[in-house]
């Protein structure tokens, strides 16, 4: 055992062998809980969402509180993903625009997403899917393959998730983009 730092949800065991010891109590915050018990090892579990100072009593029936142990966690809280987008086009009516953009995050990338719509209309807002490499860069021309309504202005932006499950995978956004579809 020691003090030790572990990402933000990370589930802690701790399992201890004893001998002449009938109760371990893991103590927290003047709260108290016994390990679970089986023979003579004993084990308790924890899911960490912010930094512990704990303590384990061992206890007998012939010595209470004999031996405490105390020790510290740091959680370490998982940052948002960052996105860097940059869109290049000559300006022109109807030409597709080319993103490329470089993705991070301090423990990985879940997915990367379009949204895109109508201008003053984001209920007719669409997503797809975004494909980046290892390196955790992407390239995407828009509007591609995707079905717009002609003579209509639209406005998109990226949307990166991390793989962090606790409570919710951190999200962010690009800024918005502008894009006008005429029908000649």
């Amino acid at each position: 055992f020691g003090d030790i730092s572990v990402p933000e949800g990370t589930k802690l065991t701790w399992s201890l062998t004893t001998q002449a010891t009938d109760r371990v109590v893991f103590l927290h915050d003047q709260k108290a809980f016994d390990f679970k018990r089986k023979d003579n090892k004993f084990t308790a579990s924890k899911q960490l969402f912010s930094d512990l100072e704990y303590s384990f009593e061992t206890n007998n029936i012939k010595l209470k509180s004999y031996e405490t142990l105390s020790f510290g966690v740091r959680v370490i809280k998982d940052l948002s993903p960052t996105i860097n987008v940059r869109q290049r086009s000559n300006n022109a009516i109807n030409e597709a625009l080319f993103f490329y953009g470089q993705l991070g995050d301090d423990y990985g990338i879940s997915s990367l997403k379009i949204h895109y719509y109508p201008t003053n209309n984001i209920e007719l807002k669409k997503t797809r899917d975004v494909i980046f490499d290892q390196k955790l860069e992407f390239v995407f021309q828009f509007p591609g393959q995707l079905e717009l309504i002609p003579d209509t202005a639209y406005e998109l932006f990226f949307e990166v998730l991390d793989n962090d499950p606790f409570p919710k995978p951190n999200r962010t956004i690009s800024k918005t983009f502008k894009y006008l579809l005429k029908a000649f």
